[in-house]
């Protein structure tokens, strides 16, 4: 039961940063500047504990800060912006077409994550969710043209 506690926290968390983006987006704040406080903010408080617990190497600290940047902070930036110039139902789906490609990779990558039928459907049906939710009637401006 634990774990679907996580899960659902973390949808919320994650959900609700999106939507919060989107507004501030709105409100005329710019993508770069909704993309990076979050990073810089959680870069220091990392900083910050990995120092507190005796556990900061300063020779991480550049690639962490490049991995960071690749792996978070520009996929972010990529979002934000579409935010600004799409309906959040488009730019949900196209994050939910992530794992996708996460799958995809990992399959070419790793011997032990080959994608297989089970995987591909789980996929299939995930992003045919979302894009019921994202493109259906009442969605903000997706592909119905409700909104």
């Amino acid at each position: 039961m634990r774990v679907w506690r996580l899960i659902l926290f973390t949808g919320t968390v994650l959900g609700a940063g999106a939507l919060m983006s989107k507004g501030l987006i709105d409100d005329g704040v710019d993508p770069f500047v909704v993309s990076s406080l979050p990073f810089i903010a959680g870069g220091l408080f990392a900083c910050a504990v990995a120092f507190r617990r005796g556990e900061l190497e300063t020779g991480a600290l550049v690639p962490a800060a490049i991995l960071g940047v690749i792996s978070s902070a520009a996929p972010a930036l990529l979002f934000n912006t579409g935010f600004e110039n799409l309906p959040a139902g488009i730019v949900t789906l196209i994050i939910a077409i992530v794992p996708v490609f996460t799958a995809l990779v990992a399959h070419v990558m790793y011997a032990d994550e080959r994608f297989n039928v089970v995987k591909g459907a789980g996929l299939t049906l995930a992003i045919c969710g979302v894009a019921v939710l994202a493109l259906g009637p009442g969605a903000d401006g997706g592909l119905s043209g409700a909104g």
